[in-house]
């Protein structure tokens, strides 16, 4: 089955002090012991680098990487967001113009311009001027406010969570919504009709999918703020070929709840225990509309 995961496998280093630190924590009777290991975690998979605020217009924030010269859509956990003393500032109250040192697990979500949400840290390192972004006037015309921030428009989502040896975020696009939009056709290409399953409950290729071992926490977050998340779940089996299948004939009765509890990263982000074998529906609503949005939890070497 093809997949739209973007992976990264953290160098053997890092992934031996990974290993290290799940020992340490699982064997760890206090509190602090617990903390410090995740703390160890985290930082094994670190990423840092630098960008320029280039807009800033209180419903979106694009940085452009000053290495790489790439815009993006920064995730600004709050809390995480420092002035140049190390205090922690409003995410509004980032400047255009500001030099600002990027802290996360350096995956990118595969968009244009990309969308990066495993941002931990961001520190304002200068505060520069608005007349220092003047150079990239062109690329933020061209990019507007973002198609993903358009309340016409389904925003796109990505799923984070954490294996051993790797930390990983799939991208997920909404299979049916009721957005609509104003273009001369009536209807945008946003406006989807359709089902992650075909008309045998085979999943379908290209759907998201994770893959874990056993019960694992995950993060569902979106570009834009949704009013509402809820996320649910139905058991899978196996096709005679090996392929996730489910009884569509059954999905009403035996769709499951799962309860969720506030994410860290983008406001309106919700975190899970997601477990393999089951199928997640995520159905999240919007001020332009509501979407749906789901993915395979799937144990690793499943087809």
């Amino acid at each position: 089955m093809n997949s739209s995961r973007v992976t990264r496998t953290l160098a053997l280093a890092a992934a031996c002090a990974m290993a290290v630190c799940l020992t340490a924590c699982s064997s760890g009777d206090s509190g602090s012991e617990g903390e410090e290991g995740a703390a160890a975690m985290r930082a094994s998979d670190e990423q840092v680098s630098t960008a320029m605020v280039v807009m800033q217009d209180g419903a979106s924030v694009l940085f452009v990487d000053q290495q790489t010269q790439t815009p993006y859509y920064p995730t600004l956990p709050e809390g995480a967001v420092l002035n140049a003393d190390g205090q922690p500032m409003a995410n509004g109250d980032l400047a255009v113009g500001n030099i600002v040192e990027v802290t996360g697990n350096g995956i990118m979500l595969e968009s244009y311009p990309g969308q990066y949400p495993g941002i931990y840290k961001v520190q304002v390192i200068e505060v520069g001027s608005p007349a220092d972004a003047d150079r990239y006037a062109d690329l933020v015309e061209s990019v507007g406010t973002g198609a993903a921030l358009d309340p016409n428009e389904v925003p796109s989502g990505s799923l984070d969570y954490r294996t051993d040896l790797a930390v990983v975020t799939s991208l997920l696009e909404a299979y049916r919504s009721d957005f609509a939009a104003d273009t001369p056709e009536g209807a945008s290409d946003a406006v989807l009709a359709g089902t992650p399953f075909t008309d045998d409950g085979t999943l379908r290729d290209g759907v998201a999918d994770a893959r874990v071992e056993g019960p694992t926490e995950a993060t569902v977050s979106f570009l834009a703020t949704p009013v509402s998340v809820q996320v649910s779940r139905v058991e899978m089996g196996k096709t005679d070929g090996g392929q996730p299948t489910v009884d569509r004939t059954r999905l009403q009765a035996t769709t499951q709840p799962v309860e969720t509890t506030a994410g860290d990263g983008m406001p309106g982000a919700v975190a899970f225990t997601m477990e393999p074998g089951y199928f997640y529906f995520i159905n999240a609503t919007f001020d332009g509309g509501s979407a749906d949005y789901g993915f395979a939890c799937l144990t690793p070497g499943t087809n």
